[in-house]
């Protein structure tokens, strides 16, 4: 079932900021939408599939002191100012220790034909640059 398609068989329009939304309110496991924490850890465990490295995220999940920070249109502004649909931080340690060990970044599209190469290459050179 793909319920993004569902969603846009209503009468409202399915944007890409409705879509970061949905996702991003998904990812962080404090929202009331009943799954807890189990979605964020079988997302990621996904992506690493996807990515070639099943094992990418696996030290950062089983870490017991692990911070997850779900931002929704994180503005970046060097070396050009630029926005992504959701950003996830992952942080390691205790309040005095924390170490940043992942930065995952989602710029949905709705339509193919909307993701443009400069954009996404802009957006890149924001997000390595970022402390």
């Amino acid at each position: 079932m793909n319920i993004f398609y569902a969603l846009s068989e209503g009468r409202g329009r399915l944007t890409e900021t409705n879509l970061s939304a949905f996702a991003a309110f998904l990812l962080a496991s404090n929202k009331p939408h009943g799954l807890s924490s189990t979605f964020f850890p079988a997302f990621l465990t996904e992506v690493a599939k996807w990515s070639g490295e099943p094992k990418r995220f696996s030290a950062a999940l089983s870490h017991p002191q692990l911070t997850v920070e779900v931002g929704l249109e994180k503005k970046y502004d060097k070396p050009l100012s630029r926005i992504v649909g959701v950003e996830i931080q992952l942080t390691t340690g205790d309040e005095d220790s924390q170490q940043a060990v992942h930065r995952i970044v989602i710029e949905n599209k709705v339509k193919a034909g909307a993701a443009q190469t400069q954009q996404l290459a802009e957006q890149f050179a924001c997000i390595s640059e970022a402390p």
